[in-house]
């Protein structure tokens, strides 16, 4: 008997085992199999006309940053330096800004409105119209929604979308600002509609941007700041004849209206900056009549402005074309472009003729 019970025993055991085993496989593979979550940029709506990065943790290491920061006239009661600053916005909102590493921002035109409205002061993205901020780190959500609740005083409430909590603050001009976590790990902010646009990008896999626009972006790298921008057919038609008046140089009003997409990015290396705005074109074509009337355009320029740092920053722009982008780059010191700002606010010298 007592043999067959140690046989009873170890099968047991074996039995154990092997289960535990089982469950570890199964939930390795579960692991293994589960999709990560994208990058912000990933969950970007293809809607979006208007999207930004930031990589915030660059930024606020950069000493160059922190030294001037500390030489703004915040006052008496202002933070007295960039770590005294980040101190208190996470005192008061639980939002530690280092632990995010960067932040993509995207707005959505309203295609309803007219060109002048979507190019002016009343811009149909941003306070006015569907935006969201995506940020990615590490942080504690509990913190940062009951900072919220504490500190507002609009209505806050509750609510789900797609098994997902959402923190909703109702503004007087009846627009309602949602915030939600995703994964633990992207902190999302911005108008409800924009934040379910989101949810919806994560939760069925697809819908994100793509095209045009996003080619853009990704055409810009990985720098400290970019943006992309889609544009409406029209926006720039108003602008032709300011051009044609102000320059003498024979202007065709395509190299305005046939573009698609704007891009913009900026980074620093050590003391280097760069600076770089593309052109997306319908047709490479006119990228290159682009990029001859632009060189032109620098040229003209350099007669108006004195000898020294200015003048200086004009002769080291580049004007480039590939296919349908044309590429102005511009890389200097931040000495260079401290002097030339300098020289510029100085003596009221001007760029534009006329």
């Amino acid at each position: 008997m007592p043999s067959a019970t140690r046989a009873m025993s170890r099968w047991v055991t074996k039995g154990r085992a092997a289960a535990l085993a089982a469950a570890v496989g199964l939930s390795l593979a579960a692991a293994g199999c589960g999709e990560a979550l994208p990058e912000p940029i990933g969950l970007v709506p293809a809607d979006a006309s208007f999207v930004a990065s930031v990589e915030l943790g660059r930024i606020l290491l950069d000493p160059d940053v922190a030294s001037a920061f500390g030489s703004l006239p915040f006052g008496e009661d202002g933070p007295g330096s960039l770590e005294e600053a980040l101190a208190q916005v996470e005192e008061e909102t639980g939002i530690d800004l280092l632990q995010f590493s960067s932040i993509v921002v995207f707005g959505v035109f309203d295609p309803a409105a007219s060109p002048e409205e979507q190019t002016g002061d009343h811009m149909a993205f941003g306070p006015g119209g569907p935006f969201a901020i995506l940020a990615r780190g590490s942080f504690d959500g509990d913190t940062i929604f009951e900072r919220v609740r504490s500190l507002s005083d609009a209505e806050v409430r509750e609510d789900e979308y797609r098994d997902h909590a959402l923190l909703i603050v109702a503004k007087e001009d009846g627009t309602e600002i949602a915030m939600a976590v995703l994964a633990g790990e992207v902190f999302v902010v911005g108008t409800l509609g924009a934040l379910t646009s989101v949810i919806d990008v994560l939760e069925d896999g697809e819908g994100a941007l793509s095209g045009p626009l996003l080619d853009a972006y990704d055409a810009l790298g990985d720098p400290l700041v970019k943006a992309a921008f889609a544009v409406p057919a029209g926006a720039f038609d108003a602008l032709g004849g300011g051009v044609t008046d102000r320059f003498p140089i024979p202007f065709d009003p395509a190299l305005l209206s046939d573009i698609q997409a704007v891009g913009f990015a900026a980074d620093k290396e050590a003391d280097l900056v760069s600076i770089t705005l593309t052109l997306e074109y319908a047709s490479a074509a006119t990228a290159e009549e682009a990029a001859d009337y632009f060189g032109a355009l620098l040229t003209l320029a350099a007669p108006f402005l004195p000898p020294g740092a200015a003048a200086g920053l004009i002769e080291a722009i580049e004007v480039s074309q590939a296919e349908a982008t044309v590429t102005i780059s511009l890389s200097a010191t931040i000495e260079q472009l401290t002097d030339a700002a300098e020289e510029l606010g100085a003596d009221g010298t001007s760029l534009i003729p006329g």
